[in-house]
């Protein structure tokens, strides 16, 4: 089985699934889909027993990394570019006045007094939905900085060869974009209102977000509504156990998992891959280990042996050319000195000759 084109690890309550998507001439597809068993009452999803389960900032629980990244080991081998939606992570939908374009900064401040996560300790997304005039809503998504981290490890170590790239919230993903959209998640309740806009979206945030969201009297409409009708999507089971029409969704359910993994497939951009109108935190590349630095360290040096022993080697051989053509050239050079010697001495013998002959003419 080839490799997949995009790689998602999904992390929704206690249930964990990963989705292979595959590039089709139409779009993204479905290719696999791994799940795991939702874990024992009780599990702490690998946190070993008799130690507290460590909170992240702001008090949530932290991202289950090793139990996401245990997917992984499953044929067939993940893409290149793997990317984490939990629902450990904070997500805010909240309202600006409509004042001034430097939104993406408003929207970072008004996140942490919502999810608990102070800037200093996390990074976040932010991405602008369709509002009335005079508002801006916009979608936040905060992830803590020791979460991104233990990700970014786990997913190295379970797949050789791949790198975790983006994580985000699962919430958003829109099921049948003609019907209306009820989103229950810890913490978080999303409304899509009917119609063709895939991203259009109401929230409410806190522990009783799904109270608030039913008392909201566009919600109440959607769920008295049957042509066509509004999907509830579940994230635990056992949520909205009222009489709520609707067509329910609930994660520990196969079909909707499988529902859903198709929706995000139609979700993704057929061309950058990305998906659209999601605010995803960017996860930068790993720092190398200290094992890929001594192995550069001792690359570096032996190229540098190499590089001053061809040196060493050139002017050796340089060298011994100079020398043998020196000796070549002594032997002529010596003859050319002892025949210069010669020509000097015959000329002084002529010089005295010359003297002795002028003095013999001067005295007769």
């Amino acid at each position: 089985m080839s490799r997949p084109d995009k790689t998602f690890l999904i992390e929704a309550g206690q249930l964990c699934f990963r989705i292979d998507l595959q590039r089709g001439p139409a779009g993204y597809v479905v290719s696999n889909i791994v799940r795991r068993a939702t874990a024992a009452e009780g599990d702490q999803g690998g946190v070993p027993q008799g130690m507290d389960t460590f909170l992240s900032a702001g008090g949530r629980e932290p991202v289950d990394a090793e139990r996401l990244s245990e997917l992984l080991s499953q044929r067939p081998r993940p893409a290149r570019e793997i990317t984490v939606l939990s629902d450990r992570l904070a997500a805010v939908v909240t309202d600006l006045p409509g004042i001034g374009e430097d939104w993406q900064s408003s929207a970072e401040m008004e996140a942490p007094p919502v999810t608990g996560l102070a800037s200093s300790e996390s990074v976040s997304a932010a991405t602008r939905l369709s509002a009335e005039a005079g508002i801006i809503r916009v979608w936040v998504v905060q992830a803590a900085m020791r979460d991104l981290a233990s990700l970014r490890g786990s997913v190295s170590r379970a797949a050789r060869g791949s790198r975790l790239v983006a994580v985000g919230h699962p919430a958003g993903i829109r099921i049948e974009s003609p019907a209306a959209q009820l989103e229950s998640w810890p913490e978080v309740a999303l409304f899509h209102a009917p119609g063709s806009e895939r991203i259009d979206l109401r929230g409410w945030n806190g522990p009783d977000a799904i109270a608030d969201a039913l008392s909201d009297p566009e919600v109440a409409t959607s769920l008295v509504s049957t042509d066509p009708e509004t999907a509830l999507i579940l994230a635990h089971p056992g949520e909205l156990d009222s009489e709520e029409n609707g067509r329910r969704l609930d994660f520990s359910e196969e079909r909707a998992t499988t529902a859903w993994a198709e929706a995000l497939a139609r979700a993704c951009d057929p061309l950058s891959g990305s998906i659209l109108g999601m605010p995803l935190v960017s996860v930068p590349k790993p720092p190398p280990s200290a094992a890929t630095l001594a192995l550069s360290a001792g690359a570096c040096a032996g190229a540098m042996l190499l590089i001053l022993g061809a040196h060493y080697g050139l002017t050796q051989l340089n060298r011994r050319n100079l020398e043998a053509d020196l000796a070549t050239l002594k032997g002529p050079a010596d003859k050319l000195a002892t025949e210069s010697q010669r020509i000097t001495e015959l000329k002084n013998e002529l010089k005295e000759l010359t003297t002795d002959a002028d003095g013999a003419e001067i005295s007769s």
